[in-house]
């Protein structure tokens, strides 16, 4: 993890998230993947896992932060929109969101461009100092998502007094034979999201039957593997290229 830090050696993978009806991309996931010094990916789950217990998960949110960041600037993407993770530990972390409102004000053109991905479940630990936290955030003109919803186990009136602009269901209802009562989760979720005026965004699509499901339902916007595998840098690149000619071409 020491390793990681100071030689801010994170790569990052893309994950597309799009329209349902498959007519646009609406923004893509980061996900940081991490090696060990011999060049061996590390389970993620496992190293955020330690990096906390180490107390040094915060280091790593920062690192993804800028990295992005620098991604967006280098690379002349400032036209995309990128949704990145942060930790339960960040958010109830005080000097990181004021480390990290100021380092999005600082270049806020870039900044506008991400979606801070926070689960239900770290908003839940705390929730007055999430509300504020965010707030902050959300004041300042940044988006927030509240990802894998339906498994933190939040009240909704909780829940209506977060700021927030995307409602993510989380990939377990979404199993490829969706039983009726998940069915039924997924469809009273997509309507309190309208009903919020916030975006439902479905994770864990894998096939055709599920992706219908999402558009009688009214989900406009989905993300799995139906659509795209996490990819690296240099094939994401090239998706881009390919969605933008077959936008020229209609």
């Amino acid at each position: 993890i020491d390793d990681v830090i100071e030689k801010q050696d994170v790569t990052l993978l893309f994950q597309p998230i799009q329209a349902t009806n498959r007519g646009t991309k609406a923004y893509s996931e980061v996900l940081a993947r991490f090696k060990s010094q011999d060049e061996q990916v590390l389970p993620t789950a496992s190293f955020l896992a330690m990096a906390e217990k180490l107390d040094k998960v915060v280091d790593i949110d920062r690192l993804i932060v800028e990295k992005v960041l620098d991604m967006i600037k280098t690379k002349s993407l400032a036209d995309q929109f990128f949704g990145v993770n942060l930790t339960a530990a960040a958010v109830h972390d005080e000097q990181f969101m004021i480390w990290l409102e100021r380092r999005l004000l600082k270049e806020t053109s870039i900044a506008t461009k991400l979606i801070f991905e926070i689960t239900e479940s770290a908003t839940a630990q705390d929730p007055i100092l999430a509300k504020r936290i965010l707030s902050e955030l959300y004041d300042q003109g940044f988006k927030i998502a509240i990802d894998d919803f339906g498994t933190g186990y939040s009240s909704l009136d909780y829940l209506s007094q977060l700021p927030f602009h995307e409602l993510k269901i989380d990939k377990c209802f979404m199993n490829i034979d969706v039983s009726e009562r998940n069915r039924t989760i997924i469809d009273v979720t997509v309507t309190l999201a309208q009903r919020l005026g916030v975006k439902a965004v479905a994770e864990g699509i894998e096939n055709h039957n599920i992706e219908q499901m999402l558009r009688e339902f009214g989900c406009p916007i989905g993300q799995g593997y139906l659509y795209s595998k996490p990819m690296p840098f240099i094939e994401y690149m090239r998706w881009l290229q390919q969605m933008s000619r077959m936008a020229r071409q209609g």
